[in-house]
């Protein structure tokens, strides 16, 4: 009986805070080093970047069909590959290396509680609370490349340099905010980024 107690104190004593209600977050006594409940600024100001950028690529696309100045095969090819790359990388890719070793991705059994940026999904994969492998950082920072790069030769080959330069502005801002404000403060220690 005292065994079977033990082994029930030592599994409720394994599930981690940000897996409760948030009730006891004012007496933690690492609220202040770590963010558990999506609260800061930082989430709304990376969220704010990630849509400045989807802005500048539309209306980059909006000034080459304007101008007519690139063939509308080309925009239809970008738009196809770009558009498959953000379904397959958020579904498939970012979902499978990154999401499934953090701990906010099991919060909830049906839909990811992301403190980063895709919150709302459903969930693919099992929770696995370990070190991500050398094949996966690797494919994670091909996959991460390519969603960044993509829209590069769309500004180039059209010579739209102003709104290649704000697209570069945003995307180092969005990282900037990532890398040095949200990923500090986060709970999954087997994360890429970190």
């Amino acid at each position: 009986m005292n065994e079977s107690n033990n082994k029930g104190k030592e599994e409720k004593s394994n599930i981690i805070c940000i897996w409760k209600k948030g009730d006891r977050c004012n007496s933690c006594k690492i609220k202040d080093k770590l963010d558990c409940r999506a609260t800061t600024k930082y989430r709304y100001l990376y969220r704010f970047g990630m849509i400045f950028n989807i802005l500048i690529i539309i209306i980059g696309i909006i000034n080459i069909l304007r101008e007519n100045i690139l063939d509308f095969h080309f925009i239809y090819i970008f738009l196809l590959i770009f558009v498959n790359n953000i379904v397959f990388y958020f579904l498939i890719i970012k979902q499978y290396i990154m999401c499934r070793h953090c701990p906010y991705y099991n919060i909830s059994t049906t839909l990811i509680q992301c403190l980063n940026n895709i919150i709302g999904l459903k969930l693919f994969f099992k929770y696995t609370p370990k070190k991500i492998s050398m094949i996966e950082k690797i494919i994670f920072i091909i996959m991460e490349s390519i969603f960044i790069l993509l829209p590069l030769p769309l500004f180039l080959l059209s010579n739209q340099y102003l709104l290649l330069f704000l697209y570069l502005f945003g995307v180092i801002f969005m990282e900037s905010i990532l890398i040095f404000f949200i990923c500090t403060r986060c709970a999954n220690i087997y994360c890429n980024i970190k």
